[in-house]
């Protein structure tokens, strides 16, 4: 499975979300409703998914599901 489908599917297990609605262009905010306590646990299912911990709060500035996916290649 490639990284932006692991991705989808993590965002897909916190909110219901259509998934057709998660495309790599798609604003966590605006597009999918992800607020500030969903973006948190987002981050954690994400650490937690692929194995990894953010350092230096670097997920502070992610926008869009692309920029999650530039963050794990």
């Amino acid at each position: 499975m490639c990284v932006f489908e692991r991705v989808k599917k993590t965002i897909e297990l916190l909110e219901e979300i259509n998934p057709d609605l998660i495309t790599l262009n798609a604003d966590l905010l605006i597009d999918l409703g992800i607020d500030s306590i969903s973006f948190v646990n987002l981050i954690l299912l994400i650490e937690k998914e692929f194995g990894i911990k953010y350092k230096n709060f670097e997920y502070k500035n992610f926008t869009k599901v692309q920029d999650i996916v530039s963050s794990l290649k």
